[in-house]
């Protein structure tokens, strides 16, 4: 098992601190390893083993790197698309800041529920709930607190 036990793959610095605070809450004596770009994600999922991915979805395009200025807005399925593909069983758990999600490669989805039950349905592996983020209120909070210590190790 690697220093870090828990990867959190977020682009804003603001909902990164936050989410950083809430594994420290359930979690006291672990560290995380945070990366705002897809890419490092990508290389730090297969050179490392995660107790548990804590996954932003829509990502801002300017903070990728050159090559994945196109990414679509939902970039984050692609990390759980790449879990599926190399078998790996890292649970998943998605904090988002959108209630909806419209015009995307995958379809339009009206709420995070229905996003969230697509993304059960497809990627059983390690999925373990989406949950909406939202900074200025804290009852999300305690709710993926509860989805991490449920699902993470």
């Amino acid at each position: 098992m690697s220093n870090f036990s828990f990867l959190l793959i977020e682009d804003s610095p603001a909902k990164a601190a936050a989410l950083t605070e809430c594994v420290l809450q359930a979690f006291p004596k672990r560290t995380v390893e945070r990366t705002q770009t897809i890419a490092v994600a990508s290389k730090l999922i297969e050179q490392q083993e995660w107790s548990g991915i804590l996954l932003d979805l829509a990502f801002h395009r300017s903070n990728q790197t050159a090559d994945l200025l196109d990414r679509p807005y939902l970039a984050g399925i692609e990390i759980l698309q790449q879990l599926h593909e190399l078998r790996l069983s890292y649970p998943v758990i998605i904090a988002t800041q959108h209630a909806s999600f419209a015009n995307t490669k995958y379809g339009d989805f009206d709420s995070s529920q229905a996003l969230g039950d697509r993304l059960r349905k497809v990627f059983k592996r390690n999925f373990r709930g989406l949950v909406e983020v939202d900074l200025g209120e804290t009852d999300w909070r305690n709710e993926i607190i509860e989805l991490m210590r449920t699902h993470f190790q």
